[in-house]
């Protein structure tokens, strides 16, 4: 598990708020993570296409690299969330994504 201080997350504030303008949702949630089995990424993007049906506001990042990103991918446009869940794959600067994000799981 990481752990930053909010310091760490002021000084990128630039990036931050750009990230939050890119996926401008009502929800902004965050998924950080290998994208494995273990991990049941699928089960929130199936949650999330549930959510949206009722007519909410989300957007889903997904940060990590693994097997399964070819799966996902195909859930994704199968459930029609390509405007809403978005595989992002391996950045640097995690933490700025944490930090525009409203909820989030880490590994």
């Amino acid at each position: 598990m990481h752990c930053a201080s909010l310091g760490e997350f002021e000084q990128g504030r630039p990036v931050i708020e750009k990230i939050k303008q890119q996926y401008s949702a009502k929800l902004l949630l965050i998924i950080v993570g290998r994208l494995i089995p273990l991990k049941r990424v699928d089960l929130a993007i199936n949650t999330l296409s549930n959510l949206v049906s009722s007519g909410h506001d989300i957007k889903l990042l997904i940060l990590g690299t693994g097997i399964l990103k070819d799966e996902l991918q195909s859930l994704i446009i199968e459930k029609k969330l390509t405007e809403k869940a978005i595989l992002i794959g391996h950045v640097n600067n995690v933490g700025d994504y944490m930090a525009a994000s409203d909820l989030r799981s880490e590994e």
